[in-house]
């Protein structure tokens, strides 16, 4: 029953991130990589400081998701133990 589940739930995955990559995301012609024209949450910005801001956030968030997930990989190689397992 889990891996039936489990099948579909990631087949549902990839036909949604599938579908996005093919037909929303399309490169706009003449503007920087990974400009998409989608805005910021849907709310379409212009060219200038507050954009550039909002960018430089959005990196900065990244990067420290990235390290709060090295962390805890790097946890479970100490301990041998996933995160799910070690915090029961």
């Amino acid at each position: 029953m889990r891996l039936a589940s489990l099948g579909a739930g990631l087949a549902q995955i990839a036909l949604f991130i599938g579908f996005h990559e093919l037909f929303l995301c399309r490169q706009v012609e003449g503007s920087v990589p990974g400009d998409f024209g989608l805005g910021y949450f849907g709310i379409a910005m212009k060219e200038g400081e507050k954009k550039d801001k909002k960018l430089t956030i959005e990196v900065q968030n990244g990067r420290l998701a990235m390290l709060g997930i090295l962390g805890a990989m790097a946890g479970e190689i100490q301990n041998g133990q996933i995160l799910q397992e070690f915090h029961r």
